[in-house]
């Protein structure tokens, strides 16, 4: 993959692969975004990417990353990703031109995901556990807490130091991440929801 550091310009930026999803990328700017929601406009050459037909099809802004997905999977970020890259770290200089509508469940749902398999996964698993997310909405997320999450007495600090803290940071100091006692009839289980993640938008 092409190198997609900070730009010559000197916006601090760099993208992350999504997972098993192909067609996302995440770009990290530690100098943070105009607002938290679904990006629908920006200045310049990113408006033009997220133009009706354009090659970014949907993106979505947290506190200091930028999710954007390409229409076409087989393009690649090969080559589209240095042009994304220079687009977003000219569009930093006008943040009062970013359009971001609110979206908070479906920037809360992929945030809480990618914190709790993407982000502390692997730390979760060498300790013997899993924790699934549930159902994120409202400003809460419902996780359920299998293995040996499921007797931890630590359990309420990973939940609560590590999870709830982590999507904080990047969504609303205001989320609450609680444990599933359960899930009343008729109530979604975003578990079945989050097959690639593009599923959630």
């Amino acid at each position: 993959m092409a190198d997609l550091r900070t730009p010559a310009a000197g916006f601090a930026l760099h993208a992350e692969a999504v997972g098993s999803d192909p067609a996302a990328l995440r770009w990290v700017c530690p100098d943070g975004l105009p607002a938290v929601g679904r990006l629908v406009d920006a200045p310049g050459r990113l408006g033009e990417l997220l133009a009706p037909g354009g090659p970014i099809v949907q993106a979505l802004t947290e506190r200091a990353a930028l999710w954007t997905w390409l229409a076409d999977v087989d393009a690649g970020w090969s080559e589209l990703g240095p042009v994304v890259r220079d687009a977003i770290a000219a569009a930093a200089e006008r943040p009062d031109l970013w359009q971001v509508e609110p979206a908070p469940d479906e920037v809360l749902r992929l945030v809480a995901r990618d914190v709790v398999e993407r982000g502390l996964g692997e730390y979760i698993a060498s300790h013997g556990g899993l924790i699934t997310v549930v159902r994120a909405e409202g400003g809460e997320v419902d996780v359920a807490l299998e293995g040996a999450c499921a007797r931890c007495p630590a359990a309420g600090l990973t939940l609560h130091g590590r999870i709830e803290a982590a999507i904080r940071l990047r969504v609303d100091d205001r989320v609450v991440v609680r444990p599933s006692v359960g899930r009343e009839s008729g109530q979604h289980d975003d578990r079945r929801r989050f097959g690639r993640w593009s599923g959630l938008l």
